[in-house]
């Protein structure tokens, strides 16, 4: 075709014809295919010089209405031609940053800041960088002047933190100092917000963790100068702040010579033992361990114990190996004992024995109660209690049942199914139960044995729910449906009609559930994100839903009906209806009907029938009758029909796609590496961008891949199930296609069972 004769008018698909012998890539030939189909003047970019992200933004700028012009040149990258089109939207003079050489992110501040009145391209030309660009414009939108502190050259965090400070009113002067980090100037000016004294940390000695650390103690009222020094790394003096915090002695370990986590673990057993003196006692007898200053020398020195009068020799102490058990070995004394608790103790102290020990036991022995027995139990070790998992307690149904009842005939009753719960306004939802703490055990030498604490879980994510002041209770904010799915909830409104719906009515198009609780006359279009259920009947109509469709009495389709469903259609009985299900479709009859379920179908009853029309599934059908005594012709196609090959080269196209666009995308990369140096070019947003797009299209690429690959292997799995399961009769007149062989009945089958086998269908008994 003469590109001469290529106008507007031209048929479409020559003018794609066309644009494909011009050797347009695949990128660049969809571009132009959205114009055209956008009815745009693509003659604009349909030039090979521009790479295919480049032709989606003048073809954007197009279907605004918008004087492309100003960014055709090429040599604008498809970033700096975005800023361009939206200044032009947006009315703004954009020739104020027409300049190629500009980095895209100084023309969005230059943009933004046209946008609220401020003009930034003299700040621009001084060399100031984008983020200061950005502090600013966002300081001329609080109305807010920053330029003295601009100018004398704070950084971009600086002047963050200076601008925030003059909006909330602080006293700035405290932290106006070029030789404090953004970071340093945040505690500060976040003290300040708290009303607290600074002057104890605002200090060029403290780094911002240890800043940090000071103004959280000070917030929570603890005493700060236990660790207001700035030779205390910021790990230790968290551990300091965190003892405090719970009320604990730190004198033991605030000081330098300890590591964070030699504090860390003394903090723990001063919590395990300060909090629960109550579990140093046995449940059966009295538990107890000598204090360290009686048996040991202690921290400050104060001399152990004179054990010299002390019979050495005649107790010996065994301990398990696991530590948690400790005995005393007794001799053997004729007459009265003369053992003594100094005795024992020593013994005890001897064998490092520490914690657990048996105050009975060792009342026992000085009495002479047990100077008989070899071994007595003296220390025995605690086990450690591991914490509770954190759990949601949930106050709605999670998993609702929406089969339907069945008849005594076998036929279901749809007129009581629920596909969904429906919540109120305010409604308590969920409550979650914290993980707790373990309870630190320990052995008889006193080494403490560590808890696995509860687990904790994440915050629910959801749609239309909110978490109260609590931190632990989820309401809903809206009357609406509501489901569950791996820790998301999501509430969707419902869209309710309490009575019929006709064409003067009007048709319905809801992002939510839709609820008809009388019938859909002909010639009616709902559509749904979410759930459709209709009450009452439907005729001549076109449903269609992201979820399930129930119809719960009969639909009349007059060859004109259409019902969609992204998961099941559920019907009292369909006729002359065009049924499509991503996965199930669920009734007691169909009549003449063009229905296809990704799965399966499945006609209940023992009178429920398939009697004309043509019936696909993928994974089988199971009917009590196939066709009538008339021999009407009853088609029925399963396994590798053309619906199962359509979904396989869809995602097929899906991947040769995605595998195109990152073809184009690594072109682009290796284009930027040969224009800009490594070193440069790791840091540039251009090639960053185009990193991340990569990535982002790999994934959806092997993604695409798994569920492609999962599908075919789900259905080679199943294949010695899938057929067709008739319960009652297969009349002579139907035709059973399964995969690619094909059976015509030429006399009336009961109970059989159809299935192929090596390329034919076969029959067993059902």
């Amino acid at each position: 075709m003469d590109k001469s004769n290529l106008t507007l008018d031209t048929d479409f698909s020559q003018r794609m014809e066309y644009y494909h012998l011009q050797g347009f890539d695949h990128m660049q030939l969809e571009e132009l295919e959205e114009g055209l189909k956008s009815g745009v003047d693509v003659s604009f970019y349909a030039d090979k010089k521009y790479m295919f992200l480049q032709m989606a933004e003048i073809r954007k700028g197009l279907e605004q209405d918008l004087d492309v012009t100003p960014y055709l040149d090429e040599g604008y990258d498809w970033y700096q031609m975005r800023e361009i089109r939206r200044g032009l939207k947006d009315k703004l003079d954009v020739s104020i940053y027409l300049d190629k050489n500009m980095d895209y992110l100084a023309m969005r501040e230059i943009r933004l800041g046209l946008a609220c009145g401020i003009d930034l391209t003299d700040y621009y030309k001084k060399g100031y960088e984008n983020s200061v660009l950005r502090e600013i414009r966002e300081a001329y939108a609080d109305d807010i002047n920053i330029d003295l502190y601009v100018e004398t050259e704070y950084s971009a965090s600086q002047l963050r933190e200076i601008r925030l400070g003059l909006k909330n009113g602080v006293d700035i002067t405290y932290y106006l100092d070029h030789s404090f980090t953004g970071s340093q100037m945040y505690e500060v000016r976040a003290g300040l917000e708290d009303k607290l004294d600074v002057s104890v940390y605002c200090k060029q000695d403290y780094n911002w963790m240890q800043m940090r650390e000071i103004r959280l103690g000070l917030k929570s009222g603890v005493d700060t100068k236990w660790y207001e020094d700035p030779l205390f790394a910021p790990k230790q003096m968290r551990e300091i702040r965190l003892g405090l915090e719970e009320g604990l002695d730190v004198s033991g370990y605030a000081s330098q010579i300890w590591s964070a986590s030699d504090m860390q673990s003394r903090k723990e057993k001063l919590i395990a033992f300060g909090k629960a003196e109550s579990d140093l006692y046995n449940p059966d007898s009295e538990v107890l361990s000598y204090d360290e200053e009686d048996v040991d020398i202690s921290e400050d020195g104060t001399a152990e114990e004179d054990y010299s009068d002390v019979k050495t020799d005649r107790i010996s102490i065994e301990i398990s190996t696991d530590s948690m058990f400790a005995y005393a070995v007794l001799p053997e004394i004729k007459g009265e004992t003369d053992f003594t608790e100094k005795e024992i103790t020593y013994a005890l102290k001897q064998s490092g024995i520490r914690q657990g020990i048996i105050k009975e036991a060792v009342d026992d022995i000085v009495s002479g109660k047990r100077a008989k027995e070899e071994k007595v139990l003296i220390a025995q070790g605690k086990e450690p209690i591991d914490g509770e998992d954190g759990y949601y307690e949930y106050f709605f149904n999670r998993e609702i049942d929406s089969t339907p009842v069945l008849n005594e005939d076998g036929s279901v009753d749809y007129s009581n199914t629920v596909l969904f719960e429906q919540v109120e306004e305010g409604q308590t939802l969920a409550v979650y139960h914290p993980a707790s703490h373990g309870i630190y055990g320990y052995d008889v030498t006193g080494k403490l044995i560590h808890p696995e604490n509860g687990k904790s879980l994440p915050k629910l994510n959801g749609k239309e729910i909110t978490l109260l002041d609590d931190e632990v209770t989820y309401v809903a904010k809206i009357t609406g449906c509501i489901e569950e799915n791996n820790g998301t909830i999501t509430i969707s409104t419902i869209y309710r009609v309490n009575g019929d719906v006709s064409l003067s009515s009007g048709n319905i198009k809801f992002d939510g559930d839709v609820i008809i609780n009388g019938n859909v006359n002909p010639r009616v279009t709902i559509e749904a994100t979410g759930n459709v259920t209709i009450n009452g009947s439907v005729e001549a109509a076109f449903i269609k839903a992201g979820k399930d469709v129930l119809i719960k009495q009969g639909t009349l389709g007059r060859g004109i009906g259409i019902i969609e469903a992204g998961d099941d259609v559920n019907g009292k009985y369909f006729e002359n209806v065009k049924i499509y299900a991503e996965h199930n479709v669920k009734s007691n009859y169909l009549y003449n009907c063009k229905c296809v379920a990704m799965n399966k179908v499945i006609i209940s009853g023992r009178k429920g029938a398939i009697v004309g029309g043509v019936t696909s599934a993928i994974y089988g059908v199971e009917a009590a009758e196939l066709g009538n005594r008339t021999g009407l012709r009853t088609e029925l196609e399963i396994g590798a029909n053309q619906y199962f090959i359509e979904k396989l080269r869809g995602w097929d196209q899906r991947i040769k796609d995605l595998s195109v666009k990152i073809t184009v995308f690594n072109e682009e990369l290796k284009k930027l590496q040969v224009k800009i140096k490594l070193d440069i070019l790791k840091n540039n947003p251009v090639y960053q961008n185009v990193q991340t797009a990569i990535r982002q299209l790999t994934n959806e690429m092997d993604e695409a891949r798994a569920k492609r690959d999962a599908f075919t292997q789900e259905v080679a799995q199943n294949a010695t199930s899938i057929g067709v399961r008739v319960t009652g009769k297969a009349y002579a007149g139907c035709l059973v296609g399964i995969n690619n062989a094909k059976l015509l009945l030429n006399k009336d089958e009961s109970r059989v069972w159809f299935r192929e086998k090596e390329g034919s269908i076969i029959q067993l008994l059902n």
